[in-house]
C-alpha cells in the first residue's frame, strides 16, 4: 500500500509537470519566444499531455520561425487527431498559408475560423491582411473595424487598418490609426508607415522624424533609409540626403535607381 501511494504521487506529479510544459509553452508562444515554445510543446507531446493542442501550437510556433515543412506536419497531425477541428487551428492554418503567400487557401481558413468563432479578433485581422493583398482596402478596413471592436488593445489591428487607409489615400485617418498603434506598442513598422503618410502629405519634417525612429528600431530597413533620403532632398537637406543614398548603396540598394538623386544631392 505504501509503495502504491508513492507510485500514485509520482504519477500525479509527472502529470502536473507535463501539463506545465504545455501551459508554459503556450505562454512562451504568446510572448513571441517561438524557439522556447517549440521545446516545451515537444516535451508535452513526449509526455502524452495535450498532444493535439501541443501539436497545433508547435505548428504555429514553427510557422513563426518559417519552419514550414515541420509546421504543416504538426498542424495536419493535430487536425487528424480531432474529429472536430477548432477555430484556432483554422486560424493557424490561415497564418501558415498567408506567410507562404498562398492567399486563396489562407482566405478559406480565416473564413472557416470566423465561421466557428465570430468573436476571434485575430482571424478578422488575418482576413484583413489577405484583402489588402487583393487590393480590397475597403473590405480590409471593415474587418479591422470588427477586430478592433473585439480587441482594442492589439497594436497590429490599428497598423493594418491604417495601412489600408494609406492605400486609399486617407492619410490623416491613417495617421490616427498609426498613432493608436504606436501608443500601444512602438515598433519600427508603425513609425515607417506613419512616416509614409506624413510624406504623402508633404510634411517632410514629421516624415523624417518617423523614418528616423523606424531606422533606430531596425537599422536594416533600407527602404526606409531610401524614403528618408528623398524626404531630406525635398526639404533641401542635401548633405543628409546624400548620406542616406550612399548608405542605401552600401546595403545593396540598386545604384541605378539612385543615379539622379546622387547627381542632384552629392555633387
Amino acid at each position: 500500500m505504501k509503495y502504491s501511494s508513492i507510485i500514485f504521487v509520482l504519477f500525479f506529479l509527472n502529470n502536473c509537470f507535463s501539463q506545465n510544459f504545455f501551459e508554459k509553452g503556450r505562454e512562451e508562444y504568446r510572448n513571441g519566444n517561438s524557439e522556447k515554445a517549440i521545446e516545451l510543446f515537444t516535451k508535452a507531446i513526449e509526455n502524452k499531455i495535450e498532444i493535439s493542442n501541443s501539436l497545433m501550437y508547435r505548428g504555429a510556433a514553427e510557422t513563426s520561425l518559417k519552419f514550414y515543412s515541420d509546421a504543416i506536419k504538426d498542424l495536419d497531425a493535430s487536425k487528424k487527431m480531432d474529429s472536430i477541428s477548432t477555430y484556432r487551428l483554422y486560424f493557424f492554418y490561415g497564418r501558415y498559408y498567408l506567410l507562404k503567400e498562398d492567399f486563396d487557401k489562407a482566405l478559406i481558413n480565416f473564413n472557416k475560423s470566423i465561421s466557428l468563432n465570430i468573436n476571434h479578433a485575430a482571424s478578422y485581422n488575418g482576413r484583413s491582411s489577405i484583402k489588402i493583398v487583393m487590393n480590397d482596402f475597403t473590405g480590409a478596413i471593415e474587418d479591422e473595424d470588427i477586430a478592433i471592436h473585439l480587441d482594442p488593445n492589439d497594436e497590429l489591428f490599428y497598423d493594418t487598418r491604417g495601412f489600408a487607409k494609406l492605400m486609399l489615400e486617407k492619410y490623416n485617418e491613417a495617421i490616427e490609426d498609426f498613432d493608436s498603434s504606436i501608443k500601444i506598442k512602438p515598433q519600427a513598422k508603425e513609425f515607417a508607415h506613419r512616416g509614409l503618410a506624413y510624406f504623402k502629405l508633404n510634411n517632410f519634417s514629421k516624415a523624417i522624424n518617423d523614418f528616423s525612429k523606424a531606422i533606430e528600431l531596425n537599422p536594416l530597413t533600407v527602404d526606409v533609409i531610401y524614403l528618408r533620403g528623398i524626404a531630406y532632398k525635398l526639404s533641401n537637406q542635401n548633405l543628409l540626403a546624400c548620406k542616406d543614398f550612399n548608405k542605401c548603396i552600401e546595403m545593396g540598394f540598386p545604384k541605378e535607381k539612385l543615379q539622379d538623386y546622387l547627381k542632384e544631392t552629392c555633387n
